[in-house]
């Protein structure tokens, strides 16, 4: 019986021995996975004798206590902090993925470095001094770049932006609005964005600015001398400026004012990039009176790439990224921007054709295109109908409209054609500021990769310009540079002149000052004109005598 009682009671010993080393080796096993690569860690688990594991496996007490240990690490190294967000590319709402965040998220300065992988973005362009591997980065969808899982909340949508492109807003879906809380109207109403379009990307900017900067601006333009900005009929193009019968407006440049920079500064701010004033073409005022209007086209502009500038943004090239219109006054009938491709309020859309047709039987309306000056069968009256036909925005003093003439990879947005619609009664004030992705032509070179970059980086050098000297009919002109006599400048005269950005010229006739300029525009090649036209009254009888 003793001897019985023996091996019984050492059977429950060496059995409790055993349950504990078998314990001992399933924690070690669980931690392996946590502590080494799985390759090692197979290595490791094979060493353990067969009985144990097969203990374990048959043991389910056991069997639960590694899948809570399991659990209860992966609990404690990758701790969910209770958001799920949705992920997106850049400028695109579906194909995207749900991801729960984990406490890996919050390291500051690595969102985009964890969730590029996820979605698969990457740079675009492959160039070779820059690093293939530098991650995405991310965005809310109103345009603010988001650096750690702190600044989101569960069920936001962020979108990520290849670290060689730009933002570009999300439409998802048409009369989507979003208050935009760090854009600033100096009035303190909220600016909204509404989606207009999904196809191509138009959206409707609400109290985009106040009714002192709207007055302000146009003050501005009206007080412009300088035949390089003054008010005057527009022109097309960017290398070679020409007058175009299909642009009836009249428009000034108006770049330096505190009004404005501020206003370039907020367009910057909204489309979530950082204020460059090298990436814009300078606020563009326009005039359209009665019957003016300006026919359906691009902006992205199609000059021909060279030495000093590549103009392919779909390959390492700039050009006009994003244009916004900003409306300066209420128009009566007419003056709408209206977009070529873009369905009319109730989805539809129409051949011109058709719209030229409707116009001409709606008689009220017709009557107005036709006191209003504007020919049967001209294209005035072809856009007009179309204006009818289409999606077009009317403009309001204060709002403002912003589109892309880019897809998010950098190829040119084929329906991003718009034109602006002849004003049929009343006048129309606007502007538009025209924002590249990279530096704009005029400044520019291409390294040796293709690249468009700063010729003198604004800061770093003085901005060098060719500038044309022309005198048109003023006689007995000479030409001054701040104050010291530079050359004689007889009327039908010019001189080709090496200046800098922030020179002042000036003509003087017997020792008068009778014209000023100052280089306050960053365009590689310019002209300053003389003419009587031009002149101040004061200074008419002096030249006149000189004749």
């Amino acid at each position: 019986f003793f001897y019985f009682f023996a091996m019984i009671k050492g059977f429950f010993i060496i059995s409790a021995i055993f349950a504990l080393l078998s314990v001992i080796f399933t924690v070690f096993v669980v931690n392996i996975d946590d502590i080494f690569d799985k390759e090692l860690s197979a290595k490791i688990s094979h060493k353990i004798p067969a009985s144990v594991k097969n203990y374990i496996d048959s043991n389910e007490a056991l069997k639960n206590l590694a899948d809570f240990k399991i659990k209860r690490k992966n609990e404690i190294n990758r701790k969910l902090i209770e958001k799920r967000i949705h992920v997106f590319h850049n400028g695109y709402h579906t194909n995207g993925i749900e991801l729960d965040l984990t406490e890996e998220y919050l390291d500051h300065g690595k969102f985009g470095e964890l969730l590029s992988p996820k979605i698969g973005c990457k740079r675009v362009f492959d160039v070779e001094d820059v690093d293939p591997s530098t991650p995405c980065r991310v965005f809310s969808e109103i345009g603010i770049e988001i650096k750690s899982a702190n600044e989101v909340k569960d069920g936001d949508m962020v979108f990520l932006v290849p670290p060689d492109m730009h933002f570009i807003w999300p439409t998802i879906e048409i009369g989507r609005k979003m208050t935009v809380p760090h854009v600033v109207n100096p009035s303190g109403k909220e600016v909204v964005v509404e989606t207009l379009s999904i196809d191509p990307r138009v959206y409707q900017l609400y109290n985009f600015f106040n009714d002192n900067e709207a007055d302000n601006i146009i003050r501005d333009a009206m007080a412009i001398k300088d035949e390089n900005f003054r008010l005057k009929r527009s022109s097309t193009g960017t290398k070679d400026k020409n007058i175009s019968s299909t642009r009836t407006s009249e428009n000034a440049f108006v770049t330096e004012t505190p009004t404005a920079i501020n206003l370039q500064k907020r367009i910057f701010s909204l489309l979530g990039m950082e204020y460059k004033r090298t990436w814009a073409d300078g606020l563009q005022v326009l005039r359209y009176n009665v019957s003016k209007g300006y026919n359906d086209h691009y902006d992205y502009l199609e000059d021909s790439s060279g030495p000093d500038h590549n103009f392919d943004s779909s390959n390492l090239g700039t050009n006009r990224f994003a244009t916004v219109v900003l409306y300066f006054n209420d128009v009566e009938v007419g003056g709408e921007t209206v977009f070529s491709f873009g369905n009319a309020p109730d989805g539809t859309q129409i051949s011109s054709k058709e719209a030229l047709a409707r116009l001409r039987n709606n008689h009220e309306l017709y009557n107005l295109v036709e006191s209003s000056g504007i020919v049967k069968g001209s294209w005035e009256e072809v856009l007009v109908g179309e204006c009818q036909a289409r999606l077009a925005v009317k403009p309001f003093k204060g709002n403002a409209v912003l589109f892309y003439n880019q897809h998010p990879d950098g190829r040119k947005d084929m329906h991003s054609k718009h034109g602006a619609c002849p004003v049929l009664k009343g006048q129309k004030w606007a502007a538009n500021l025209w924002v590249w992705n990279g530096p704009r032509y005029g400044y520019t070179t291409t390294d040796k990769f293709g690249r468009t970059v700063n010729k003198d980086k604004l800061g770093d050098k003085p901005f060098k310009v060719k500038l044309t000297a022309r005198n048109i009919d003023v006689p007995g002109a000479e030409l001054f540079y701040k104050g010291q006599f530079w050359k004689s400048w007889d009327a039908g005269t010019e001189h080709k002149i090496n200046s800098y950005y922030g020179h002042e010229w000036s003509a003087r006739v017997e020792g008068k000052v009778i014209k000023e300029w100052r280089i306050n525009q960053m365009m590689a090649e310019q002209t300053i004109l003389l003419a009587k036209e031009h002149l101040e009254p004061s200074m008419e009888e002096l030249v006149f005598s000189k004749e």
